[in-house]
């Protein structure tokens, strides 16, 4: 039977600790949840025995509190933001081996403490669903950066079904999650292998063919946000496509538009502002905005290989307060290409990779889709589980 609870009553909440990224390590005595990596791998879940991408350690003289630490089923919740948008974003700890690990700084631990009436798994969906972020939105604060406090949060009134249908909507809703996790990894083996192949292709004394030096601007169109050279045109307003892959986050190119000017495919954008070389491959057009720098490759080079030769390189940007990339320093990086027949080959070999890459991008894109669609009904009862046999879950979180 469901009943209704404020969060309060079920869960407790607790801040993470502050440690620079500085003393961060690959190795060391605690995992440590930052908040920067959650946007960079990081969508429903953190599994720490396969995680989504790699997790750094710091060290045990660090000073972390005891409710700083994280335990197999709490919930990393980002409760502070830059963007409105980009408050709420929950993510599942997954670890039943208990490995020592600290939640970081602007990251609030959300603790259930009522497992006989809510289940972890549960609550780390329903924070996700749409309608639970308006009723955050209510307690926002601040101007340049947003909060919301976890006082508030424990005020929210959440309805709660059985345990029985609370976990039966977790596998459902697991399942899509899932899938989508085979593919995503599917695709990180998809592009090493496009990466080993470039590397002993092109790289080093020991390269199979010959390359030359040129400059950028030799072989693409650079174009930053705000500017309209010949690539771009004045079109209506359309979303931006997310970036079929990247070094950075995702959320790169889809907010702040601030250029009317579209970018046709396929090209390359690199980070501009702030964290400079986040480089992200678009087989689609899309909108720049100011913190990216857009390369549009001519017949010289392609899109594919530009963003591997860039994801190898490094690149620096200038200022003091805030690094920053300008169009005039990208314009004048030199780049090693080949030939137009050993780059034919290349793109041969390697463009069934991309294809691949970008089949199962969009398989995911529509199985978020899914997901958004059921999240909503399977939260608010509208769809009645009771008459639903599942098979017996393997994982630990139900």
């Amino acid at each position: 039977m469901g009943c209704r609870v404020a969060l309060g009553d079920v869960c407790e909440f607790h801040r993470g600790a502050s440690v620079p990224r500085a003393r961060m390590r690959d190795f060391g005595d605690d995992l440590y949840i930052h908040y920067g990596d959650l946007y960079r791998g990081f969508t429903v879940r953190i599994d720490i025995e396969s995680p989504q991408k790699p997790i750094p350690y710091i060290d045990a003289s660090e000073k972390i509190k005891p409710e700083q630490r994280l335990a197999d089923q709490d919930i990393v919740y980002v409760l502070t933001s830059e963007t409105v948008d980009d408050l709420g974003h929950a993510f599942l700890f997954n670890n039943p081996r208990s490995e020592p690990a600290v939640a970081g700084t602007e990251t609030t631990i959300v603790r259930v403490t009522r497992r006989d009436l809510l289940v972890p798994a549960y609550l780390n969906y329903l924070l996700q669903s749409t309608r639970f972020k308006l009723r955050l939105r209510q307690y926002v604060r601040g101007m340049k950066v947003f909060r919301v406090h976890p006082n508030d949060l424990a005020k929210i009134e959440i309805d709660i079904p059985g345990i029985d249908d609370q976990r039966k909507a977790v596998s459902i809703l697991d399942a899509i999650f899932d899938k989508q996790l085979v593919s995503q990894r599917t695709n990180d083996y998809l592009l090493k292998l496009a990466e080993a192949l470039f590397t002993s292709w092109f790289v080093g004394d020991g390269s199979l063919y010959p390359t030359y030096k040129v400059l950028m601007y030799e072989v693409a169109a650079i174009c930053a946000g705000g500017d309209k050279p010949d690539i771009c045109q004045k079109l209506p307003s359309e979303e931006c496509t997310v970036p079929i892959f990247s070094n950075g986050t995702d959320n790169e190119g889809l907010y702040g538009y601030t250029s009317t000017a579209k970018v046709f495919q396929p090209s390359v954008t690199v980070s501009a502002r702030g964290t400079i070389g986040y480089i992200c491959l678009r087989r689609k057009p899309f909108y720049p905005i100011v913190r990216l720098i857009s390369a549009t490759p001519n017949e010289r080079t392609s899109a594919e290989y530009l963003f591997l030769w860039l994801r190898r390189t490094m690149i620096t940007g200038v200022g003091t307060t805030q690094q920053q990339l300008t169009v005039p320093m990208f314009k004048n990086y030199e780049i090693d290409i080949p030939n137009t027949d050993d780059l034919s080959k290349f793109t041969r070999i390697t463009g069934p990779l991309f294809e691949a890459i970008e089949a199962n991008k969009k398989e995911n894109e529509s199985m978020s889709r899914l997901r958004d669609a059921l999240l909503p009904k399977l939260m608010s009862g509208e769809i009645d589980l009771s008459k639903i046999e599942l098979p017996t879950p393997s994982n630990n979180h139900l």
